[in-house]
C-alpha cells in the first residue's frame, strides 16, 4: 500500500505538469499574439509585451513608496519597490517583478509616490499618460541598428529632484520620453515608509547618502542639488550628425545617448536620422565606420555639458540657421575625430569632449 507521502508526490507530479502545458500553451500563444502583434477577436483591445521599472540620477538616489500604472483593460501593475534604493541613472532601465501577464493592455494613469534622499523630500503625484501616443509607439516600433524591426519592453519611470518625473518607453536600440509631469511636496510617517527598519528619518537619509561613491559625494557638496537641468535636458533642436573623413570612408552605426535620457542605436542610413529632426543635446555618442579596405574603427565620445549646451544655445540663436549639423570628422589614420557644430553661417568647435578611437570588427 503507497504511503500518504508517495500519492503526494504524484498528485504533485500531475499538477506540475498540468501547470507547465497550460504554461507552454500560454506561451507560444503569447509568441503568436506578438508577431502579428493583434487582438485575439475584435472585442479585445490589443496587448503589448512590456513591463515597468524604476529610474534616478546617479547623484541623486531615491526611494519608492508606492508606484502604480492603471492599463487600460483596468488592471494594476505594480513599479518595482519597497526597500531598494535607486540611483542607476537617468532613463536608465532598473529592476522589474517578473509576474503576472506577460502581454498587458496600455497603460493609462500613474500614481507614484517616493522619497528624494538628497533633499529628505517626499513627492507624490496622480496622473494621466498619453495612452494613444504609447499605443502609437508600440504599434509602430523601430528599426535597430541589425536593420530588423524591434519595439519596445519596458515602461521607464524616472524621479528627479524638485519633483520632476520622466516617462520613457525603452527598448534595447531606442528608447523615447513619451510623457513628463511634475508632482508635489507629501509627507509620509517613517512607521508607514519603514515599518520594520530605521524609524528615525534624518538618520535613514544620512546613511543612504553615505553609501554614495566617494566622486558623487564629493560632486554633491562641490555643485548641490540642481533641480533646474531636468527640464532644460528635454529641450530639443532641429540637427542632425554629418559625417566627414580626410580619405575614404564609410560611416556604419551611431549610438547616442541624449541628456534627456532617450537615446537610439542605428546604422547610419536609418530613415529617422537622414534629415533634420528634433532631438534634445546629444551626451555621448558611440560611432563606427569603415576604411577604404573595409577596416572596421570606433569611437567612443563623451561631451562635456556645459559646451555642448553652450555651443546649441549659440548656433541656434542666430534664426537664420535652419540646417545644422553636428559634424563628425575622421583623420587620414582613422586614430582621431574632430567635432564641431556646423551651421550655413557659423561653426563651433568642440573641444573639450572626451574621445577614444579603437579598431574593432563586426
Amino acid at each position: 500500500m503507497e504511503s500518504n507521502y508517495s500519492i503526494w508526490i504524484k498528485k504533485t507530479t500531475v499538477l506540475v505538469f498540468v501547470l507547465f502545458l497550460g504554461t507552454t500553451l500560454g506561451s507560444c500563444q503569447s509568441k503568436k499574439t506578438k508577431q502579428i502583434n493583434q487582438p485575439e477577436t475584435k472585442n479585445e483591445m490589443k496587448k503589448f509585451e512590456w513591463r515597468p521599472t524604476e529610474s534616478a540620477p546617479k547623484k541623486y538616489p531615491i526611494e519608492i513608496y508606492q508606484g502604480v500604472i492603471g492599463c487600460e483593460d483596468g488592471s494594476l501593475i505594480k513599479i518595482p519597490s519597497g526597500g531598494r534604493t535607486v540611483h542607476n541613472g537617468w532613463g536608465e532601465t532598473g529592476s522589474t517583478y517578473v509576474v503576472g501577464d506577460d502581454f498587458k493592455s496600455v497603460p493609462q494613469n500613474l500614481k507614484l509616490t517616493w522619497l528624494s534622499f538628497t533633499e529628505n523630500t517626499f513627492y507624490t503625484g496622480d496622473f494621466e499618460l498619453p495612452a494613444d501616443d504609447i499605443k502609437a509607439y508600440f504599434e509602430k516600433g523601430y528599426t535597430d541598428h541589425l536593420g530588423k524591426h524591434e519595439t519596445y519592453s519596458n515602461l521607464i519611470i524616472g524621479m528627479a529632484p524638485g519633483g520632476s518625473v520622466s516617462v520613457w518607453l525603452f527598448g534595447a536600440d531606442k528608447s523615447v520620453e513619451v510623457a513628463h509631469f511634475m508632482v508635489a511636496k507629501t509627507e509620509i510617517s517613517m512607521k508607514d515608509f519603514n515599518p520594520s527598519g530605521i524609524q528615525d528619518r534624518k538618520k535613514y537619509v544620512e546613511s543612504t547618502i553615505d553609501y554614495l561613491p566617494e566622486n558623487i559625494k564629493q560632486e554633491l557638496q562641490e555643485t548641490g542639488i540642481q533641480k533646474e537641468n531636468w527640464e532644460s535636458y528635454r529641450k530639443s533642436f532641429p540637427w542632425k550628425f554629418n559625417y566627414q573623413f580626410k580619405t575614404t570612408g564609410t560611416p556604419a552605426e551611431i549610438r547616442t545617448k541624449f541628456f534627456d535620457g532617450s537615446h537610439y542605436y542605428y546604422q547610419t542610413t536609418n530613415p529617422e536620422i537622414a534629415d533634420y529632426t528634433e532631438l534634445p543635446v546629444p551626451k555621448e555618442i558611440g560611432f563606427k565606420w569603415y576604411d577604404k579596405d573595409k577596416n572596421k574603427f570606433g569611437a567612443d565620445i563623451e561631451f562635456d555639458e556645459q559646451e555642448i549646451y553652450q555651443a546649441f544655445e549659440t548656433i541656434f540663436k542666430n534664426i537664420a540657421n535652419k540646417t545644422v549639423n553636428l559634424i563628425i570628422q575622421v583623420d587620414t589614420y582613422n586614430s582621431e575625430i574632430d567635432l564641431s557644430l556646423d551651421s550655413e553661417n557659423e561653426t563651433i568647435a568642440l573641444k573639450k569632449t572626451k574621445i577614444k578611437v579603437y579598431p574593432t570588427s563586426d
